[in-house]
């Protein structure tokens, strides 16, 4: 239909049909009932209409928000691959801070109509400074064949969280800082995301000792280049 109403003729039409089907992955799917196709099919459809324009700009409205994980990361995966073939700029607009992370360059974090914060995705999920990003952040879906997951094992606790980005989140910076203070760190959730190609660590966790001593032992977190992000009391 996008070709038709420019006015194209239809032996181009059916041409271009063919080469969006086959970029979509879809070869041959062309006359396959509507019925037939699963939902992943059924967006990539819906990507090869957006394109066949040959678009400079592509948006994305929460392209994956009704996908199950696996279909999520192949629509992901198809999208980045458009990108450089075509030299698209992509736009995505989603709730779900994976796809954030396994798809974008750049983010900008809307609340209430204005935005809160942007920048690379990569120092977003390392340093953010929103309280909805952190929100985001928390309610981040693991997904459970990758190395990306963050699992909690306790629900109670939890007042600190800490962010570790490169070469730190293979260190015993931790065990380093204990011996140094009279402090425990109780850790309650953690994890190693990859974001762009670079490891992220997430721990959430108590740190139990005097307050003298747990003051120290964070001023040595953030010497170390750890963000420490402290709840609300």
């Amino acid at each position: 239909y996008p070709l038709e109403i420019v006015g194209m003729p239809k032996e181009a039409i059916n041409r271009r049909v063919e080469e969006l089907l086959d970029l979509v992955g879809l070869s041959g799917r062309g006359k396959a009932p509507i019925s037939t196709l699963s939902g992943g099919q059924m967006q990539r459809v819906a990507i090869a209409r957006s394109l066949a324009n040959n678009p400079d700009i592509l948006f994305c409205d929460e392209a994956t928000s009704a996908l199950d994980p696996q279909t999520t990361r192949s629509i992901l995966t198809l999208i980045g691959d458009l990108q450089k073939k075509m030299n698209l700029l992509v736009v995505m607009i989603t709730h779900q801070m994976e796809v954030v992370r396994d798809a974008c360059e750049y983010v900008a974090v809307l609340e209430d109509g204005s935005v809160v914060e942007d920048g690379k995705v990569i120092d977003v999920f390392a340093r953010p400074n929103s309280s909805t990003t952190k929100d985001f952040l928390a309610h981040l879906t693991p997904v459970k064949d990758t190395k990306s997951d963050i699992v909690r094992w306790s629900k109670e606790g939890g007042r600190y969280t800490l962010r570790f980005r490169g070469e730190s989140t293979g260190e015993p910076v931790l065990s380093r800082i204990q011996k140094r203070y009279d402090v425990e760190f109780n850790i309650r959730a953690g994890g190693v995301q990859q974001v762009k190609g670079e490891e992220v660590g997430t721990l959430i966790c108590d740190i139990i000792g005097e307050s003298g001593e747990v003051k120290k032992a964070i001023e040595s977190l953030l010497e170390a280049g750890i963000v420490v992000e402290e709840e609300a009391k």
